[in-house]
């Protein structure tokens, strides 16, 4: 094992993994026996490389102390001081820094700063402007089909601490249309799909703001917006799917071995596009061969309307080895 020596005031990245395969533990005949023994991959990077970033960092803004530079505190308590550049891309340019205020929770991109260790944001998308945020995977979807009038979240994140709310446990949104429906991080090649409340789908990850009020003890929630947010996906190449149109424009079938992938179709179609980022892979035409390839799949969950079905399209496509 190659040593990792930390320098005082040396900034690193630590990407960690829960693999859900590992830790399910099965008998001689494969059945799960119900025994967890969780399993997590780690793996330590050092401040110069790409993976060292900031992606998905969300908080409430504590203020704006600047014409481009804001406080937010995250979910653990500790303040930072956030950056805006000329080259940070606002997801809602209606939404400047100048009009966030202390109902404001936002999602930040970026990367630390090595001298300050403020965040140096590259991306900010405003979640919610009038008080709560849950972030989590959506398990159903009523009706299937059609504007939806409900949503189970499987909550992961909530903002604030909300009573009759816990991370780890289901709860139905309510929808009736007038919702906002946004994008995070949409790359310009997924046009032909679009996110509505006609379009939402069983294993999609996002983020859920709007309004909260609390009422003895019981809260209510009212939906403003919806942002679908990128997910990571871990699974194998399906061999002799992979279908080039241009490059590194196509598709290929995924077997998706996640947390997710109980909730989307097997195997799974990812798009990729031009801008989908190959990493461990010659590109697209690197997924060829008779043996399945184990990769990890980062991107958005869209359902593509000529099918009516789930499909992801890929920001980054990396082949896992026994190292990852």
């Amino acid at each position: 094992m190659k040593p990792f020596v930390l320098v005082d005031g040396d900034l690193i990245g630590l990407r960690m993994d829960f693999d859900l395969r590992q830790s399910l533990q099965t008998d001689n005949t494969g059945q799960v026996t119900g025994v967890v023994n969780p399993t997590f991959d780690m793996k330590l990077l050092d401040a110069n490389d790409a993976n060292v970033s900031i992606d998905d960092f969300h908080g409430g803004v504590v203020g704006v102390t600047g014409g481009n530079t804001f406080t937010m505190q995250g979910p653990a308590g500790r303040q930072w001081n956030v950056t805006v550049s000329d080259t940070t891309v606002m997801d809602d340019p209606s939404e400047p820094v100048s009009s966030f205020t202390t109902s404001t929770i936002v999602e930040v991109s970026g990367q630390l700063d090595p001298v300050t260790h403020d965040i140096d944001a590259s991306e900010i998308e405003v979640l919610s402007n009038d008080g709560f945020y849950l972030g989590g995977l959506f398990t159903s979807i009523r009706p299937p089909l059609g504007p939806a009038t409900q949503a189970d979240l499987y909550v992961r994140v909530e903002l604030p601490d909300i009573a009759g709310i816990t991370n780890g446990q289901i709860y139905t949104l309510n929808l009736d249309g007038s919702e906002q429906y946004k994008i995070a991080h949409a790359d310009p090649a997924i046009t032909a799909l679009i996110f509505n409340n006609s379009a939402l789908a069983a294993g999609q990850r996002v983020g859920v703001g709007g309004k909260l009020v609390t009422t003895n003890g019981v809260a209510d929630l009212t939906v403003h917006r919806v942002v679908l947010k990128r997910q990571g996906q871990g699974g194998t190449w399906v061999p002799g799917s992979t279908v080039i149109t241009s490059n590194n424009a196509g598709s290929f079938q995924f077997t998706d071995n996640w947390t997710a992938g109980v909730l989307l179709p097997e195997p799974l179609t990812i798009i990729t596009t031009n801008n989908t980022n190959f990493v461990g892979l010659s590109g697209l035409s690197g997924l060829t061969g008779s043996a399945p390839i184990s990769i990890r799949v980062v991107g958005l969950v869209l359902i593509n309307p000529a099918t009516s079905q789930p499909v992801m399209v890929a920001r980054r496509v990396e082949e896992l080895t026994a190292s990852n």
